[in-house]
């Protein structure tokens, strides 16, 4: 199994390369569908970009043990802009 992980900056073309790695791959990879608790936006869905969850909801994560890796970000949420980072990470 390999893994590839693209990471910037918001509008860095993180996405678009996704897409076109995914094309060009057979199989095509699996994606890993990260939590976060930053606020849901518009055009997204919880559990397709991400599973939006509470402070809480994360806590009891960590308690049960279930949490492998957590990353904190302060970001700055300003009316419909947001500044923040975004990792993908794909297993093949």
């Amino acid at each position: 199994m390999k893994i590839i992980y693209f990471m910037g900056k918001s509008a860095s073309g993180k996405d678009t390369i996704y897409r076109k790695v995914k094309e060009k791959l057979n199989p095509s990879p699996k994606e890993i569908i990260l939590y976060t608790t930053r606020p849901i936006r518009d055009h997204e869905e919880n559990g397709r970009e991400y599973f939006f969850v509470t402070d809480s909801e994360i806590a009891q994560m960590e308690n049960e043990g279930k949490i492998i890796e957590k990353r904190v970000y302060h970001t700055v949420f300003m009316q419909q802009q947001t500044m923040d980072s975004l990792m993908i990470i794909l297993f093949i």
